[in-house]
């Protein structure tokens, strides 16, 4: 019997053939996010290589402020986004077709995700103290503003009766170091950097969005979001994509050095702010659950920060794992 010889060029063909046929190319996705601490759950888990375990393969852009990121996604240039579920909630109202599926921060009675602080010299200050005193805030209608309005109406106050001050997050210790605030907003890792800065030594005045936070509170902070259609389209890759932050909040709520050192390294966080900061990440399994969203409207319509009626189940798109 006579064999023909066949080519390398043929035989690398074939290979490639044989390789694309027993394996499944990863899905590739664009993922538009913030500058922030409680994102860095979504660079372990590349680091840790949970999204290439799901089959995914996650191209992530760092981008200037919300707005920008909500514009990526609703043009279609991200496949998702990183926000604040405040700024979810607002979007919605607003009629755009976005929705929350993956958790990052949470706040509940036992774990604080944002402050709202005072420097030590301003002395045994209270909440019922504030009036026509600055507050620096990092956004106009954001989770800041909903700390602020939902702490002043507790003790009679409003909005009207303090001066707010809009102020990058990362600037807002220095606006209370130098006087320009009489108390601010904060995430990590911006209170703990406040809390050992001799020239500050922050006093807590709100630990949390609402005061008596009841035992079994649970407030969305921030987290993934995507459109509509997106999701309607990618459910299977949306569900693969929230199963990967979960086993990476699960991480670092484990061993509080991930996120340290995460911090250092991608944020430029000296190490004794990064070893003190604690982020509070939603390590529940499964789907967003509606009543999370359901707590957050209910607040900022008593604090007068929505125009009209948003329901929690068009909020939230339920990813299964």
């Amino acid at each position: 019997m006579k064999f023909g010889t066949v080519s390398k060029a043929a035989i690398v063909s074939c290979l490639a053939l044989l390789g694309a046929a027993g394996a499944t190319a990863a899905a590739d996705l664009k993922v538009a996010v913030l500058k922030t601490a409680n994102v860095l759950s979504l660079q372990h888990a590349v680091d840790a290589g949970y999204f290439r375990d799901e089959g995914l393969d996650v191209e992530v852009s760092t981008l200037n402020n919300g707005p920008a990121v909500a514009s990526a996604v609703v043009s279609g240039s991200a496949d998702i986004g990183f926000a604040a579920a405040v700024a979810v909630v607002s979007a919605r109202a607003n009629n755009q077709p976005v929705r929350f599926f993956s958790n990052l921060a949470l706040e509940t009675k036992t774990g604080n995700s944002i402050w709202l602080i005072a420097p030590e010299r301003a002395g045994n200050i209270k909440v019922a103290d504030l009036k026509g005193k600055t507050i620096a805030i990092n956004a106009a209608g954001g989770q800041c503003e909903l700390v602020v309005r939902t702490n002043l109406k507790a003790v009679g106050l409003a909005w009207e009766d303090v001066k707010p001050l809009v102020l990058p997050f990362p600037q807002i210790p220095a606006a209370l170091q130098l006087g320009n605030a009489d108390a601010g907003c904060v995430l990590e890792p911006f209170y703990s950097a406040s809390r050992l800065s001799p020239e500050i030594k922050a006093q807590v005045l709100v630990p949390g969005t609402m005061p008596d936070m009841k035992d079994d509170y649970f407030g969305l902070m921030d987290g993934f979001f995507a459109t509509d259609e997106w999701l309607s389209a990618n459910t299977d890759s949306a569900t693969k994509f929230a199963k990967a932050v979960a086993r990476s909040n699960s991480d670092i709520m484990k061993d509080s050095s991930i996120m340290a050192a995460l911090m250092e390294k991608q944020l430029g966080v000296k190490p004794e702010i990064a070893a003190a900061a604690r982020i509070n990440l939603d390590t529940r399994p499964g789907p967003v659950a509606e009543k999370d969203f359901q707590n957050l409207i209910d607040l900022m319509t008593a604090a007068g920060m929505l125009a009209g009626p948003v329901k929690a189940s068009d909020l939230v798109f339920p990813v299964s794992y």
